[in-house]
């Protein structure tokens, strides 16, 4: 009778015990999460960073009130918001390229794994996008006209490219008799 009432004592207290190193483990893993999110973050790694911040935040929804986490994890937040509305991929053209070869190009990105849009850029559209990026320059204003800018095709992901999808994107470039250059944007890589 007697160890049967110290069992019922002492189990509580054990739960208890057992509890509190459950809770001080999701804290400890949290914080780890937390320095590999900035260190991720510090490496440009920002969708590495952004998971690990979401991973923090869902074992220890506390964390959120460190300003530190909060000034990063936003950071990130928004580097990805602003992505989402930049294209991934820009396709310079060739000055022989036809609007049909355009067109059937355009059409064959749009029909990619991952593209959400696909934009065309005219060499006049090219020409303001410019004039508005150098306004405070007079010289460079000065020495660009349309003629000598390239058409262009903008491409829009809905995520950061896969390794399939980049290789897909990779063989239409190669085969492609009207692309002169392809930028990928090195964020979103």
């Amino acid at each position: 009778m007697y160890n049967k009432k110290k069992i019922l004592i002492i189990i509580p207290f054990l739960i208890a015990i057992a509890l509190v190193l459950f809770v001080y483990s999701l804290k400890i893993t949290a914080d780890k999460r937390f320095a590999e999110g900035n260190y991720q973050l510090a490496s440009a790694q920002y969708s590495k960073a952004l998971k690990s911040y979401n991973t923090a935040k869902s074992l220890w929804p506390f964390i959120s009130n460190d300003p530190t986490f909060q000034r990063n994890r936003e950071l990130v937040q928004s580097f990805f918001d602003d992505l989402k509305n930049s294209p991934a991929v820009t396709v310079f053209l060739k000055s022989t390229a036809t609007q049909e070869d355009i067109n059937s190009l355009m059409e064959n990105i749009k029909q990619m794994d991952g593209v959400k849009d696909v934009k065309f850029i005219s060499k006049d559209e090219a020409l303001r996008r410019y004039k508005e990026k150098n306004k405070n320059d007079e010289l460079l204003l000065e020495l660009v006209t349309a003629d000598i800018l390239p058409e262009s095709i903008e491409i829009y992901t809905i995520d950061m490219p896969s390794i399939e999808q980049q290789n897909a994107f990779n063989s239409l470039r190669q085969n492609s008799t009207i692309i002169e250059r392809a930028i990928q944007s090195s964020f979103r890589y």
